[in-house]
């Protein structure tokens, strides 16, 4: 693996992965390709199993299935272009176009993906802080809207990446603010929960003699804040670590293996997080938990 480094072309920040060589090459290799299994078969099952969920409001099923719908794409065309991609024979001009593909379709649907998991959170905190004027503000056609102009955004930042550099700075700042959103969401439904459960605490505490009652209410409270937290915990570290790393590239403007692999198993985690979608934003619904159960008894039994 050479030591050297290079001036970064400005016509391509993607490189070809025989540039990397030995454990660094397996290593992402072998993510990519439990990605392409786990990606493709947990949204499928999402899928499959949110046909038969009817109590979930529309909107927010619509959000759902969006992400479940990105997310299966990254595993149907991204991840396999990933594959080709790291094992491609040769450094070549077709090895860098195969990149480019990757990169682009890649940065398109991971893009829509994050937008529809931060908008996912904002929902979530809006159904918390509305109450009943939720679904009067939060309507499927609005949803649609969103959902058209996220698609029409990332298509264009993708298209950018192939004439010039201004992707890295779009796809920087809509990283950071898409991350900023969804941290700020889940502060605000931590905070919202934390007032109810006093209340509820004081009521308890002045109306019940029985105060076993109390840890119980409390155990639900800590355990709809914790789901609320990982989820947002994991999306900040899957994408957080590909905003810093290309905020990096862009500044030194240099090039060397090391980076070049820092770069690319940042963007492989980028792709993981469309297999964490399944169980983070749709497995800890009740609803969806309950559907899922039967559909696999129902498979088990047959």
């Amino acid at each position: 693996m050479a030591n050297a480094t290079r001036d970064l072309p400005s016509e391509s920040f993607f490189f070809c992965a025989n540039d990397l060589k030995g454990v660094p090459h397996y290593i992402l290799l072998s993510l990519n390709l439990l990605i392409a299994v786990t990606s493709f078969s947990g949204n499928l099952f999402i899928i499959v199993v949110l046909q038969r969920v009817t109590s979930i409001h529309p909107p927010s099923k619509l959000l759902f299935s969006s992400l479940a719908f990105t997310d299966l794409f990254v595993g149907v065309i991204v991840q396999p272009l990933s594959i080709v991609y790291f094992l491609y024979p040769e450094v070549s001009k077709l090895c860098s176009y195969i990149g480019h593909i990757y990169s682009g379709v890649g940065l398109m649907l991971c893009g829509v993906s994050m937008f529809t998991a931060t908008a996912i959170s904002v929902d979530r905190c809006f159904a918390l802080m509305l109450g009943v004027r939720y679904r009067h503000y939060v309507t499927k056609k609005r949803i649609q809207t969103f959902m058209v102009a996220s698609w029409l955004a990332n298509i264009g930042n993708a298209v950018s990446m192939l004439y010039n550099d201004a992707f890295a700075y779009t796809t920087v700042g809509a990283g950071l603010l898409c991350l900023t959103t969804s941290v700020f969401s889940y502060v605000k439904i931590h905070r919202v929960l934390r007032n109810h459960q006093t209340q509820v605490h004081q009521q308890l505490y002045f109306q019940q003699p029985n105060r076993r009652e109390i840890p119980i209410k409390i155990a639900r409270y800590r355990k709809t804040v914790s789901s609320a937290l990982w989820v947002s915990a994991v999306m900040v570290s899957c994408y957080l670590p590909y905003v810093v790393i290309t905020s990096i590239v862009y500044l030194s403007d240099i090039y060397s293996p090391i980076l070049l692999f820092a770069t690319e198993l940042a963007a492989t985690l980028v792709q993981l997080n469309s297999s964490l979608n399944p169980l983070l934003y749709c497995w800890k619904i009740r609803e969806v938990r309950r559907a899922a159960t039967n559909l696999l008894k129902q498979f088990l039994c047959s």
